[in-house]
């Protein structure tokens, strides 16, 4: 669930691509509700962001159990957000001085 681009989510016509972005947007969501400051951020993102911390480092093992067949998911979560994030301030950049 943590892939920006690319992957093996496009099976069957991009749906599951489509649910890929679901569940992403769900994570984010969810993040948010229980009181993330930054929106576009997953919980298994914030939670391996936030591993040091007692409650953190305990959520984030539970998630990585979870998601079992996705191997490091919350750290590969917290690399896909940067990513995102990386994506976002290049089109802003670029938008600013009339690149795109």
């Amino acid at each position: 669930m943590w892939r920006v681009v690319g992957g093996d989510g496009d099976w069957f016509f991009g749906f599951g691509a489509y649910l890929l972005r679901v569940g992403d947007a769900l994570s984010q969501l969810g993040n948010v509700i229980i009181g993330g400051k930054n929106p576009n951020e997953s919980i298994s993102g914030r939670a391996w962001r936030l591993r040091s911390r007692t409650g953190w480092g305990i959520a984030r093992k539970a998630i990585d159990l979870l998601f079992f067949f996705d191997k490091n998911h919350c750290h590969m979560s917290y690399v896909a957000d940067l990513q995102r994030a990386r994506i976002l301030i290049a089109e802003s950049a670029a938008r600013r001085f009339d690149i795109l």
